[in-house]
C-alpha cells in the first residue's frame, strides 16, 4: 500500500466471510504498529528541500556560467524570458513523500510486514500480540 501519511497508525487486519456485517462479524487477524512517522515524515520532507536547494544552486550556477560564454549582446526580450523561466521552476511544489509497506501472507497464515518506509527512511513497525499469544496457559 502506498499513500500520503503523516501520523502515527495502527492497522488492523480482519478476515470477514462473503454476506457477513462489517462490523459485528470480522475475525481479527493481525495488528501492526507503525510509529514515529512524524519525525521520520518530517526528515525525509526536510531532506527533499535540501535537495531541491542543491539542485536550484547547481541550475543557477550552470547558467552563470552559460551566460558569461554568451555574447553579452542579447536582446532585452530574452533576458526578460530568462527571468520568467527560473521563477516558474521556483513555484515548483516539492512532492510530498509516501508511506509505503508491504504485509506478506503466507499459506499458514502468518503475516508479516516485509517493507515499511516514507521515501528513503525506514519505519519502525511493530506486531501486536494477541491476548492468547501473551498468556501461558
Amino acid at each position: 500500500m502506498t499513500m500520503n501519511y503523516d501520523a502515527d497508525m495502527r492497522i488492523e487486519l480482519f478476515k470477514i466471510p462473503v454476506g457477513a456485517d462489517i462490523a459485528t462479524d470480522g475475525e481479527l487477524l493481525d495488528t501492526f504498529l507503525l510509529d514515529d512517522l512524524a519525525k521520520s515524515y518530517g526528515h525525509e520532507v526536510e531532506s527533499r528541500q535540501k535537495e531541491a536547494e542543491k539542485e536550484k544552486e547547481r541550475k543557477k550556477k550552470k547558467a552563470e556560467k552559460e551566460k558569461a560564454k554568451k555574447n553579452e549582446t542579447e536582446s532585452e526580450d530574452k533576458k526578460e524570458e530568462e527571468k520568467v523561466e527560473e521563477k516558474e521552476e521556483e513555484t515548483k511544489p516539492i512532492e510530498k513523500p509516501k508511506l509505503r509497506f508491504s504485509i506478506e501472507l503466507s499459506r499458514s497464515g502468518y503475516m508479516r510486514v516485509t517493507k515499511a518506509s516514507i521515501g528513503g527512511t525506514y519505519v519502525n513497525i511493530e506486531r501486536v500480540r494477541k491476548p492468547a499469544e501473551l498468556s501461558l496457559d
